[in-house]
């Protein structure tokens, strides 16, 4: 008697289930990007200068940055050395929010794409997230301060290509076979 069982032997279906709970973890990632990414736009459109961690760089800076340009943002970002000017009466800050929606909206279209686990969605989401943080660090520069947004990046960019590897894992096991031991032959005995 056994009082210890290996759960991967109770269950044949145990490495098809932690695949999939990694693939949906993957996704509820990538979910959680695209909504912090659109509060934080929100946010620069309305003129607040709060930033919300584990969002997209590109479409938070380029709507913050359409929103400065614009005049929208509080006086402290138009006075003293390094102020932003204003040159737009706010038709940038829309333009580039507008732009800033379909990056996001294509995160999204990802997002309801992957609901059954696809390699080649995942791929396309780690492609985009990953260009997003290299624009991270050529853009935003690098700064103590802002260590745990890139930590943040990493950890989604780790989560997404988990997910690619669950997705490639799972259709293999359901190319695999399945075997069935059949204990009612008698000829064998």
């Amino acid at each position: 008697m056994a009082l210890f069982r290996n759960p991967q032997n109770a269950n044949p279906y145990f490495p098809l289930a932690q695949l999939a709970s990694k693939y949906s973890s993957a996704r509820a990632n990538l979910l959680l990007v695209i909504i912090f990414t659109a509060v934080n736009m929100i946010l620069a459109i309305t003129g607040s200068d709060t930033y919300f961690l584990f969002s997209a760089f590109v479409p938070y800076f380029l709507t913050t940055m359409g929103a400065i340009l614009s005049g929208k943002m509080p006086e402290y970002y138009y006075e003293g050395e390094g102020a932003y000017e204003v040159v737009s009466d706010g038709a940038l800050m829309w333009g580039l929010a507008a732009v800033s929606t379909v990056i996001v909206a294509v995160y999204l279209v990802l997002w309801l794409l992957s609901k059954k686990p696809r390699m080649g969605i995942m791929i396309a989401a780690l492609v985009i997230f990953s260009v997003d943080t290299a624009a991270l660090f050529f853009i935003g520069g690098f700064s103590l301060d802002m260590i745990i947004d890139y930590l943040l990046h990493v950890w989604v960019i780790v989560s997404l290509a988990g997910g690619i590897s669950a997705a490639k894992k799972m259709s293999e096991l359901a190319e695999e076979p399945i075997q069935v031991v059949d204990y009612t032959d008698v000829t064998d005995a």
